[in-house]
């Protein structure tokens, strides 16, 4: 090989390699947790995107939350609405659950709790009368609502993806920040940063602001922007403990 070749090659090498080196700090494979009362920790894995006209990363988010199946201060206003809407008589509903415990499967049936749900279902085939299918319904739905204020469901689907630019000055240290654009009739914005541990740069923490600039709209499904809520959530590379009342585990679908 010529070596005016070779350097040139040489050249091209290092120029890239420097590009590469000296591109901003920056998320690889990084986990977050909430430091708030919500169960949640997010993967975060970031990429290089451009280093003109500013340096920018696309970075992937996957959490993982958990949840109570049932918010036990709702129980009674869930309840009230669910009687509300059974009419008599209601023989006709504990004839339509007698044959549906018919059907199911007893050896699917594996806690105690569904176990009592179960017999309680059962029992329907025997009432007598519409006040005693009544009484033995409404006692169902609350033995089912109680169990599911003790149910926690552990929900890994939730993925999505924000592109940072990367902002740098004098005060403060290099950091990320997301390009949000107002979306939705509400125009709701979400503003996110990336900032690197003071002591340890190469963990990382994580902050996301939601506003709503337009709470006086309305979706096209007729939902007001008012329910929406200005909110933020903070997450650390520093892991957290959380105490819980969960009885029984499911994994969302």
């Amino acid at each position: 090989m010529k070596p005016v070749l070779l350097i040139m090659i040489c050249l091209i090498s290092a120029d890239g390699f420097s590009q590469q080196s000296n591109f901003p700090n920056h998320p690889s494979n990084n986990k977050l947790h909430s430091t708030n009362d919500e169960i949640q920790s997010m993967m975060v894995s970031c990429e290089q995107k451009a280093t003109t006209p500013q340096y920018s990363i696309d970075c992937n988010f996957h959490q993982t939350s958990i949840s109570y199946k049932q918010d036990r201060d709702e129980i009674e206003n869930d309840l009230n609405e669910i009687f509300s809407q059974l009419n008599n008589p209601f023989t006709n509903y504990a004839e339509q659950l007698c044959n549906e415990v018919n059907a199911a499967d007893l050896e699917l049936i594996v806690t105690e709790t569904k176990k009592e749900i179960h017999e309680k279902t059962k029992a329907m085939c025997n009432v007598s009368s519409n006040d005693e299918a009544e009484k033995k319904i409404k006692e169902l739905f609350r033995i089912i609502k109680s169990a599911d204020s003790e149910t926690c469901v552990v929900n890994t689907g939730y993925k999505w993806t924000e592109t940072f630019v990367y902002k740098n000055n004098s005060d403060i240290e290099g950091y990320w920040v997301s390009n949000p654009t107002p979306s939705t009739e509400c125009g709701i914005m979400n503003i996110s940063t990336l900032k690197p541990d003071k002591k340890f740069p190469m963990l990382w923490n994580y902050e996301s602001q939601r506003i709503v600039t337009n709470k006086d709209g309305e979706l096209s499904t007729g939902v007001s922007c008012s329910l929406f809520e200005d909110r933020k959530i903070i997450l650390s590379w520093k892991s957290n403990t959380f105490e819980s009342n969960c009885k029984r585990i499911e994994f969302s679908p």
